[in-house]
């Protein structure tokens, strides 16, 4: 994680790309990546392609993925400008709403560490953003 942050960081700021063209970029070769993953893994195969057939399947996975990419974007955009802490501050304000958007939507199974762990999380990344505001970094 971190050693891609670096990477990121550097891959920018040497060829002076913003996020979106380095997500562009990126993305082709992700999804090939992880194509092959699954393919090889055993994960991919026409039985499990066939349950895409049902729309509302279809429609959840289309949004998780929009979700996923406007996320991923949306940090790759940013981390050029500001720094390494802040990046790992929105990964856990993403991770909070990925685990509770599960919770709400898939009725996902809330532990006792879920129940202590998501608003610790939540509390930290909000007092974070409240010393960046108000400059008490």
């Amino acid at each position: 994680s971190v050693l891609g942050q670096a990477f990121l960081q550097t891959t920018q700021s040497d060829y002076n790309i913003g996020g979106l063209a380095y997500t562009r970029i990126l993305s082709k070769y992700q999804g090939i990546i992880m194509f092959l993953f699954a393919l090889f893994s055993g994960q991919l195969s026409f039985s499990n392609l066939a349950s895409l057939a049902d729309g509302y399947t279809l429609m959840l996975l289309a949004i998780s993925c929009s979700l996923a990419f406007v996320v991923n974007l949306t940090l790759t955009m940013i981390v050029g400008k500001l720094s390494a802490v802040t990046f790992q501050v929105i990964g856990h304000a993403k991770t909070v709403l990925v685990v509770a958007t599960g919770i709400i939507f898939f009725g996902e199974v809330f532990t006792l560490r879920g129940i202590i762990g998501l608003p610790v999380a939540a509390v930290g990344v909000s007092w974070y953003g409240y010393l960046k505001v108000n400059g008490l970094d």
